[in-house]
């Protein structure tokens, strides 16, 4: 806010890393989009094929929550990759209404192509940190995402740490 002689504030707000990572997502998707239109899918899409790389036979509200999107979109998408045949659907052995999912060989191929897409923006926005710096970085998000998507694991890991360590002759630095 203003003085009251019009000039701003001499200290600032710093800069939450809650808005700097959203505007990072942001601007590597809009990176990225140009890309994967050229390859006929969008960041819905790609999500989609590689949560799907990752945990095949996945269901229709198992991909919503992932995507972040409601079950009616995330089955707009389904419709799409599978009319391109990029996956396949298959019956739930134990639930007849339930379908899972996979990715055909076609889907893994996109798959592998958005993520060349996805390579190239990571090495440009991150040009100026050395792989060492890079690997941390993403294994401190990792780590972060974990925390907040499965809190109660990440408990339980404090928690054997924090019995671990108070064993007779347990460092705290034994770890490290």
């Amino acid at each position: 806010m203003p003085e009251k002689d019009g000039s701003r504030a001499a200290t600032r707000r710093p800069r939450r890393l809650t808005y700097l990572l959203a505007a990072l997502s942001r601007a590597m998707r809009r990176e990225m989009r140009d890309g994967l239109e050229e390859i006929g899918v969008d960041a819905r899409d790609w999500t989609t094929l590689a949560f799907l790389a990752e945990r095949p036979y996945s269901s229709n509200a198992e991909l919503s929550r992932r995507i972040g999107v409601t079950p009616q979109a995330v089955h707009t998408v389904i419709l799409r990759l599978e009319r391109r045949q990029l996956i396949e659907r298959h019956p739930d052995p134990n639930h007849g209404r339930i379908a899972r999912f996979t990715l055909t060989r076609y889907g893994r191929a996109t798959l592998d192509r958005c993520d060349a897409v996805a390579d190239e923006v990571e090495k440009r926005a991150l040009t100026d940190l050395g792989a060492v710096r890079r690997r941390a970085l993403v294994s401190d998000v990792v780590t972060a995402l974990r925390r907040l998507e499965h809190p109660d694991a990440d408990a339980a890991a404090t928690d054997a740490r924090r019995r671990q360590a108070a064993q007779p002759g347990s460092s705290p630095d034994a770890e490290r």
